[in-house]
């Protein structure tokens, strides 16, 4: 099977790379960011336009406590060795690892409330790169679409595939705020530290971009589905690189229906710890879990 196989709605990759090499140049490159943007609010208005009722079940800040959590460390040994069979890394490190991945990822999988019937649940992975919950999915028997537009990615992604015979794992090349899926198809949706990577370039108001973001997400989900949702949160007051604002995270949390909440001292990662004093920055994992009504 070749690496491409199972990528639908890919774009041939001869197109894909020259459309990457020509947003290199200067000009071109300001011109195609312009028209991503405004792309992005389009997408955007057109998804807020409709409401789909959905209950907050779960949500708060990450805390140091779930790292010494026997479950959410097995789960974590499980993705960690499939990262290392994909060879997929972030930042330089194992995703599994990684400062908020190793939190979200097991509270992921900890949230999605599998159902014990012999009914094959249909499950998005949002942003997926190469990341291993797909993986991790797949392997427990669930039908698992992962999408992204890295394509560099979704090819990695289809060669595990191949190799391991996920047979039930599909790759799919697709923008997360127009999502190439009919109403209702799943019945769990992943979006992990995804967000943050949609609204960091904008400038100004980004209320339509968070509340179309939502509605697109629950628009593909099933009644009685769950949505998992994380993101990180810049408690800095500077703008810092694919982070919410925290004026962005209570706007989040009105259109979720649900109250800011004060920061916990324990939380997964901030300023005053040694990553924190590395990073340079105080940040924050926020998790919810809705489910479509």
């Amino acid at each position: 099977m070749g690496s491409l196989m199972g990528i639908a709605n890919a774009p041939p990759k001869l197109f894909w790379i020259a459309t990457k090499a020509v947003r290199r140049i200067p000009l071109v490159g300001k011109y195609y960011g312009r028209r991503q943007i405004e792309r992005i609010y389009e997408l955007a208005e057109k998804a807020a336009k409709h409401d789909f009722p959905f209950k907050a079940l779960a949500s708060g800040w990450a805390t140091q406590d779930c790292l010494s959590d026997e479950s959410y460390k097995s789960i974590s040994s499980e993705l960690v060795k499939i990262d290392r069979m994909v060879g997929s890394t972030i930042t330089g490190s194992t995703q599994a690892l990684h400062w908020s991945r190793r939190y979200e990822y097991p509270y992921a999988v900890m949230n999605m409330q599998a159902s014990k019937s012999s009914k094959r649940l249909k499950m998005l992975d949002c942003g997926s790169g190469a990341g291993p919950l797909q993986f991790y999915l797949a392997m427990n028997g669930y039908d698992v679409y992962s999408l992204d537009l890295d394509f560099r990615a979704l090819e990695k992604v289809a060669e595990f595939k191949s190799a391991n015979k996920l047979e039930t794992l599909y790759p799919t090349y697709g923008d997360i705020l127009d999502l190439p899926f009919p109403d209702g198809y799943f019945d769990r949706v992943f979006s992990i530290s995804v967000l943050e990577h949609v609204v960091y370039p904008l400038k100004g108001d980004t209320s339509v971009i968070l509340k179309g973001f939502v509605n697109e997400l629950l628009r593909v989900l099933k009644l009685g589905g769950l949505v998992v949702l994380t993101f990180d949160v810049n408690m800095s007051p500077q703008k810092s690189a694919h982070r919410l604002y925290y004026s962005e995270y209570e706007s989040l949390c009105g259109i979720l229906g649900i109250s800011p909440e004060p920061l916990p001292q324990n939380r997964l990662y901030s300023s005053d710890t040694e990553e924190g004093q590395v990073m340079g920055e105080d940040l924050c994992v926020y998790c919810a879990v809705l489910e479509r009504r």
